[in-house]
Order: structure tokens, then sequence, then C-alpha cells
């Protein structure tokens, strides 16, 4: 069984369900080494002109963010994960780079692995798409108020903070 980092719309239950990911005891952690951005080009979701940008994640030394550890990803699970995440390359994480967000985590995994943005489909130049950046701050929404103000803090769009970028321009 493997576990991995989810860090936008996976972050909720219901999403997790979708793709038969149940009872898996999801953890909130803290992934050092890690940047979160509205800068890939999406696979799936359409946008509206340059307001099409999804989340990824790149390697930063200096940066840090909240996500969801969640375990126990079956093989199956994993494949049918790899096939919603087209636009991503499944990577694997140092178990050193995480840490329990507000209290215990069984980060004791065989393997942790978080999906990264394609190369060819960076864009630093987009904005995120609204109705996914809501899903996002909803799915973060779902793990209390301090968790989704952490997501706002530490996820960027066109270079700022959502907590600068995104005031008022967002339902959540």
């Amino acid at each position: 069984m493997s576990a991995i980092i989810a860090y936008g719309s996976l972050m909720s239950a219901t999403e997790l369900e979708r793709h038969g990911i149940r009872n898996t005891n999801p953890c909130p952690v803290i992934v050092s080494s890690f940047r979160r951005s509205f800068s890939q080009e999406p696979s799936r979701r359409k946008g509206v002109g340059n307001k099409r940008g999804v989340l990824t994640v790149s390697p930063d030394d200096q940066a840090s963010m909240n996500a969801i550890l969640v375990s126990g990803i079956s093989r199956s699970a994993l494949a049918d994960l790899d096939e919603r995440e087209c636009g991503y390359d499944r990577v694997r994480v140092n178990k050193e780079s995480l840490q329990p967000f507000d209290g215990q985590c069984d980060i004791d995994q065989r393997e942790v692995f978080i999906y990264v943005g394609n190369p060819h489909k960076l864009n630093s130049k987009l904005e995120p798409n609204i109705s996914y950046l809501n899903l996002c701050v909803e799915a973060a929404g779902e793990w209390g108020e301090l968790f989704r103000e952490t997501f706002r803090a530490t996820t960027f769009a066109s270079g700022v903070p959502l907590v600068e970028y995104a005031e008022g321009a967002f339902v959540v």
C-alpha cells in the first residue's frame, strides 16, 4: 500500500470516494520543500480566457504547504489516480519533509507520492480557474478554518498568495 499527498480538490472526502478511496485515515500535514500554485494548464477542466489555471506543486526548498496525507492506497486506486491526474507526474516524497499539521499523524508509510505538473503544462501567466479555485478552498475547509486559511496563505496565484490575490475574487 502507498500514500499520496492531496493538495487540491483531492483533499475532499467526496472526491476521494469518487475514486474508490475510503477509510484511509487521511491526515492533515505540512509538506516542506514544495510550493503550490495555480500555474498548470488544465488537462480536463475548462476555463475562461487566461483564467484556466489549475493547481500544481514545484520543488522549492524555501517553501512549505499544507495538504492531506492519504494512506492505504491500493495499486488499482493508484492507477485510477494516475489516469485522473494525466497532466501530472507521480513522484516519491521524502518522508522527512512531512510533519503533522496539528496533532498526531502516522507518516510511517512505505511509499509516499505527490503529483507534480508536467513541465510542458506549466504556465506562470495563468490565473486560477475560479470554479476550481472554489472547489479547492472548499476541500481545504473540510479540515477546519485554520487549515483553510493556511491553504490560502501557502497557495499562489499570479505570484502572490491567495490571501492577497483573491480578496473577494471567489465565493468561499
